[in-house]
C-alpha cells in the first residue's frame, strides 16, 4: 500500500449511507451479504478502494459498471470515481473461528446463534465497507434469519417475520456510525424488557436477552437495576441524553473478549452470568454493564481521533463508569486496590488515574461538565485530545494545556491484561 493511501481516503471520500442486507440461511459454514453504499468524492476522477475480505464476490457494481474483477483479498479497487457514487457488492463469507468477524456458535444445549464482532477490522469480513474510524454514515440493516430466531441490531426492529417463521428482519436507520460499530445478533434469544429513565430523564427502552440455557442465570442477575443506575447517572452527570432510541443487551456463548458496547446494542459473554468469577460477582457484572453503557457516549456518540488519542476512550469510560458505581452502589469502592484488581476494567485503571488526578485539581463536577461539553460539540463525529483539554479548561475556568502535556498520557501497560 503506498504511503498516505489510508489518509487520502478519509480526505477524499464522504460516505452518505449504507444499506446492508445479511442472509444467515446458507447453512452452518457460510453466509452472504449485500452492501449498497452511496458516497461522494471531492476529486472526481480519482481512484480509491473499499475494504472487503470475502470468500467470493457474486456481484460488484460501481456507478453501473461491473468491477467484480477488481477484487483482491482485503480490498475492492474503485476506479474513476464520480462526484456522487453508488457501489453495490454481493459476496459470500465464512463464519470466523476467532478474531473479528461474524460468529456462529452453539450453547451447551446445542442451540445455535450468530453474532458479529466488527471491532477491530471485522466489518470487511461481513460486508463491503470503508472501514475507517473517521468515515461515518447512517446504516439501514436487514437480516434474513431461520425460523424460530429473533434478531437484534443497532437500530430498533421495524418489521419481522410473522409467527416466528423464517424471513427478513428490518431495522431502523442508525445515526452516523463507523463500520466497526455495526453489530447484530440472531438466534433463539429470549428475555425481558424494561424502561430506564424518570425525573425528566429521557426514557430508554431496554431489553436483556440470552439463549434458553442461560435464561435462569439472566433472571437471577437483577439486570434492570444494574442497567438503570449507570444509565441514569450518565444522563444526569454529563447532561447529554442517551444517544440512541433503545438499548439491548445480549448474552452470548463464547464471545471473544468479555463484552462490546456498540450503539444501541451491548454484547456480553454469557459466561459472566453462568460462570461468575469469585469474589464479588455482582460488582463484577455491574462493572461490565456500567463500562459498556458508558461507551454509548465515548466510542459511540464520539470517537477520539487520531489513533494515538484512542486510549482516552477507555480511560474516560473507566473513570465515569467507576464514578457511577461509587454514586449508585452503597459501599462500592472500585478504586481500592484489592477491589480494582478483581474488576474486569482494571487494565484501564492506570490510564483513568490521569483523569482522577485532574479531578483532584478541578473537582469532579468540572471534569463531568467538560466531558458533557465535548459530547455536545462533537456529537456523531470525532474529537482529539486538544478538544477535550479545551472543554475541561472552559469548565474549570483555567488553562489546563500545561497540565495535560505533562499528565494526560497513557500509562505503561503489562501484557495480557483482561479488560471489557
Amino acid at each position: 500500500m503506498p504511503p498516505g493511501r489510508e489518509l487520502d481516503r478519509s480526505s477524499l471520500l464522504e460516505i452518505v449511507s449504507y444499506d446492508l442486507a445479511v442472509d444467515l440461511t446458507g447453512g452452518a459454514e457460510t453466509f452472504s451479504s449485500r452492501a449498497e453504499i452511496r458516497f461522494r468524492c471531492c476529486q472526481p476522477g480519482r481512484a480509491a478502494f473499499a475494504d472487503l475480505q470475502a470468500a467470493g464476490v457474486r456481484r460488484a457494481v460501481l456507478n453501473g459498471a461491473d468491477i467484480a474483477r477488481a477484487y483482491q483479498p482485503g480490498r475492492l479497487e474503485l476506479p474513476q470515481l464520480a462526484a456522487e457514487n453508488a457501489l453495490t457488492v454481493e459476496a459470500d463469507f465464512g463464519y470466523v473461528p476467532a478474531g473479528a468477524g461474524l460468529y456462529r456458535v452453539s450453547g451447551p444445549d446445542g442451540c445455535a446463534c450468530v453474532y458479529s464482532k466488527a471491532y477491530p477490522g471485522g466489518a470487511p469480513r461481513i460486508y463491503c465497507c470503508f472501514d475507517r474510524p473517521d468515515l461515518r454514515a447512517p446504516f439501514t440493516v436487514s437480516v434474513h434469519a431461520p425460523a424460530g430466531w429473533s434478531c437484534i441490531s443497532n437500530g430498533a426492529v421495524v418489521s419481522r417475520p410473522a409467527g416466528g417463521g423464517a424471513g427478513v428482519w428490518t431495522f431502523a436507520t442508525t445515526h452516523p456510525i463507523t463500520p466497526c460499530l455495526t453489530s447484530f445478533c440472531a438466534g433463539p434469544f429470549a428475555g425481558s424488557a424494561f424502561t430506564s429513565g424518570h425525573d425528566r430523564l429521557s426514557p430508554v427502552p431496554v431489553t436483556a436477552n440470552s439463549l434458553p440455557a442461560a435464561a435462569a442465570a439472566l433472571e437471577a442477575a437483577a439486570l434492570p437495576e444494574l442497567v438503570r443506575q449507570p444509565l441514569e447517572y450518565y444522563q444526569r452527570s454529563l447532561g447529554v441524553a442517551y444517544p440512541y432510541g433503545k438499548c439491548d443487551f445480549v448474552f452470548v456463548p463464547g464471545y471473544p473478549g468479555l463484552a462490546f458496547g456498540a450503539p444501541g446494542l451491548v454484547t456480553i459473554k454469557e459466561q459472566v452470568l453462568t460462570e461468575p468469577p469469585q469474589g464479588n460477582p455482582s460488582l463484577y457484572l455491574a462493572t461490565v454493564i456500567a463500562h459498556e453503557l458508558a461507551h454509548a457516549w465515548f466510542g459511540g456518540l464520539i470517537e477520539l481521533q487520531p489513533s494515538e488519542d484512542g486510549w482516552l476512550e477507555e480511560a474516560i469510560t473507566t473513570y465515569i463508569s467507576r464514578a457511577a458505581l461509587e454514586a449508585t452502589r452503597p459501599g462500592a469502592t472500585p478504586w481500592a486496590e484489592p477491589v480494582s484488581l478483581a474488576l474486569p476494567d482494571h487494565g484501564y485503571a492506570s490510564d483513568a488515574a490521569a483523569i482522577r488526578q485532574l479531578e483532584t485539581l478541578i473537582g469532579r463536577q468540572a471534569v463531568l461538565t467538560g466531558l458533557g461539553n465535548l459530547l455536545r460539540h462533537h456529537a456523531h463525529g470525532y474529537a482529539a485530545k486538544d478538544d477535550l483539554v479545551q472543554c475541561w479548561s472552559q469548565a474549570a475556568g483555567r488553562d489546563l494545556r500545561q497540565y495535560a502535556a505533562g499528565t494526560l498520557k497513557p500509562a505503561a501497560k503489562a501484557d495480557g491484561q483482561n479488560t471489557p
